[in-house]
């Protein structure tokens, strides 16, 4: 099961500049263009800056 919706996977993006898709690789979410790696909380992602892995 997925930890993110669809619907909101297909509309998050990496909030750094490049503004790349995210994909899922549990327990994170990954930018598609420059890698970053964002936490999964209870089925929402943690897109802050300094409070992601």
């Amino acid at each position: 099961m997925s930890e993110v919706s669809a619907a909101l996977l297909e509309i998050l993006r990496c909030p750094r500049a490049d503004h790349g898709r995210l994909r899922e690789d549990p327990p994170v979410l990954v930018c598609t263009v420059c890698g970053e790696r964002y936490d999964v909380i209870d089925g929402m992602p943690v897109m802050l800056a300094g409070e992601h892995s």
